[in-house]
């Protein structure tokens, strides 16, 4: 067997290889999601009762709707998406808006301590939003903000990760773009407005998308800082179904997931594509 031929078998050998692995991850990934969705469409006496694990374990024996039909007595789950819905966009929007001038400004701009206050804003990375809980809560009390949309907006428009990953993309833009805007009389403004946002769009839509379902999942704030139960989120409400005086309904808890679950899978079923086209050119892992 020549050379050429040897190579061409392990190829296919690798190839194959790497696909029964990432079938593996993907059933992984999947199959908690199928159970959940299984046990929402369950009765309460059904959920957990499995002796064998197969198809079938993840297939309702008595279809029923009833556990939606509670949960949407317990809670008014539409004004509480509307909720949620609202204050990811609004972080969202703010956000890339601030995050790519910010990253524009320490990309091409340059001024006195640019490097020192950038080590700030990367070290801000390793403290978790626990850390500074406390300290946020407090401020936003004598600002009169808490129990407040605005507190679950405002604070985080801008975020050190989005800085760094506007900043990263930013930086990578050919200088003699920003030398010929320059010639033609153009400004900074101009320069961001006109040229790098243009060429921003892919890394926008994903730093969108991680702040969206940053925002969607976000419990540790909007518990702390929402008492008004007309102003709940999604991640809040479904502790509240979770919460029984003796027993946990679960059949509605697994309704609540479920349709938790189903925005963002529509979200990323329809931008999938521009998520790996971004991570693949820009190395990101």
């Amino acid at each position: 067997m020549d050379t050429n031929s040897k190579a061409r078998r392990t190829n296919i050998i690798l190839r194959f290889a790497m696909y029964i692995f990432l079938t593996l991850v993907a059933l992984l990934v999947t199959v908690p999601f199928i159970w959940v969705v299984g046990n929402a469409f369950r009765p309460n006496a059904e959920i957990g009762q499995f002796t064998d694990l197969s198809l079938y374990t993840f297939i309702p024996k008595e279809f029923t709707l009833v556990n939606f039909d509670r949960m949407f007595q317990q809670l008014n789950m539409v004004q509480i998406i509307i909720n949620t819905l609202i204050v990811a966009f609004s972080v969202t929007a703010g956000s890339l808006v601030i995050n790519s001038l910010t990253g524009y400004a320490f990309a091409r701009i340059n001024f006195v301590g640019k490097g020192f206050i950038f080590m700030i804003f990367i070290s801000m990375l390793m403290l978790p939003i626990e850390i500074l809980i406390i300290s946020l809560y407090l401020t936003l009390v004598d600002l009169k903000l808490s129990d407040t949309y605005i507190s679950l907006i405002l604070p985080f428009l801008a975020s050190p990760f989005g800085i760094f990953f506007m900043r990263q993309f930013f930086s990578n833009v050919p200088k003699e773009l920003d030398e010929a805007a320059i010639l033609d009389g153009c400004g900074h403004f101009k320069i961001f407005s006109r040229i790098y946002m243009p060429l921003a769009k892919t890394p926008l839509l994903t730093l969108g998308l991680l702040v969206f379902l940053q925002q969607w999942d976000s419990f540790i704030v909007p518990v702390t800082f929402i008492n008004d139960e007309g102003k709940m989120l999604l991640q809040v409400a479904l502790t509240r179904l979770s919460m029984g005086l003796y027993t946990t309904d679960y059949g509605v808890l697994y309704a609540g997931v479920s349709l938790s679950i189903v925005p963002i899978l529509i979200i990323y079923l329809i931008f999938q594509k521009h998520i790996v086209e971004n991570i693949a050119t820009t190395g990101l892992k």
